[in-house]
């Protein structure tokens, strides 16, 4: 079916970095990533694999290894480490598309979870190959799994301070394809 308006459901979705003191329940994260499974990817390989924690303990020294969640980051109640499983791909042509794929499955996660009324803040998985390494090894993340991101995720305050950031104008982003003459 086709959304009445869809716009209303797009444009209210914001990464909030901060959440109600309640931890999303297991059944509501496995429903919004059985949701997010519906991802295009490539040769319909589904090569994601997600960590999820609620420990606050876990969660807190996790988002050490994580540079940009300072100082909203200890106040997470769920933490979701998105992955890609590198033996799904085969060919040196393809040694780009785990970022594609989890990029993918990324933003429909977080799209998923605002279906269900639960705010994400996606955390940016920029990192040295040592610190790399300290994750995967303290919540024994597999050597085969690339790391995409980390994601917080949680309810949203009825009064809640987003990020506003002003977008490029549609002109600067599209272009239609014309061929060069021959």
């Amino acid at each position: 079916g086709v959304l009445e308006n869809p716009e209303e459901f797009f444009l209210s979705r914001y990464s909030l970095r901060e959440f109600k003191n309640e931890t999303v329940s297991e059944t509501i994260v496995h429903r919004a990533l059985n949701l997010a499974m519906k991802t295009p990817s490539v040769c319909n390989r589904h090569p994601w694999h997600i960590y999820h924690t609620n420990d606050k303990g876990t969660i807190k020294e996790v988002l050490k290894h994580q540079n940009g969640n300072r100082p909203f980051g200890d106040k997470a109640n769920n933490l979701l480490i998105i992955t890609t499983d590198l033996k799904a791909f085969f060919s040196g042509a393809e040694h780009y598309q785990h970022w594609i794929d989890g990029g993918l499955i990324s933003m429909s996660i977080m799209y998923a979870f605002h279906s269900l009324g639960v705010a994400s803040c996606p955390l940016n998985w920029s990192q040295t190959p040592k610190n790399d390494i300290g994750l995967r090894k303290m919540a024994n993340i597999k050597n085969n799994h690339t790391i995409i991101m980390m994601m917080i995720i949680g309810y949203p305050d009825l009064d809640n301070k987003v990020c506003a950031s002003t977008r490029r104008p549609f002109e600067d982003i599209y272009t239609e394809i014309k061929l060069n003459n021959k």
